[in-house]
């Protein structure tokens, strides 16, 4: 069914742009590996949840400009701003996800600090 993917990776930002970590969560599989290219690579859903719990303790921003799907695929462009020690922190990324039995089994995420957003 084509679009399925996309939607679910749209409901699944929705869940972490409203600060809803087990709701992102309930969208991914128990396996999950989520990638940051040139950083850390987080196995399984407790992984994920510390990194969130750590990295999102504000909501960030998502701003996704497109969305591609193509089979298992679906790949999301855009930015986020998230904050850091009172600091809006924007970048602009890139992230391939893979989808598997109807959940998120794993992502390559691009990110790029954007210098001229950031305050």
């Amino acid at each position: 069914m084509a679009g399925l993917n996309k939607e679910i990776l749209r409901k699944a930002n929705a869940a972490i742009s409203a600060g809803d970590h087990e709701g992102f969560l309930s969208f991914c599989a128990d396996d999950i590996v989520w990638s940051t290219v040139g950083g850390e690579t987080l196995r399984g859903k407790e992984a994920v949840r510390s990194w969130m719990a750590r990295e999102y303790t504000k909501p960030p921003e998502f701003d996704v400009q497109e969305m591609i799907e193509d089979g298992d695929f679906v790949v999301a462009i855009g930015t986020i701003a998230t904050e850091e020690n009172g600091a809006k922190i924007a970048n602009s990324y890139c992230d391939v996800w893979s989808v598997k039995n109807g959940r998120l089994a794993q992502l390559r995420a691009f990110v790029i600090k954007d210098s001229e957003r950031s305050n």
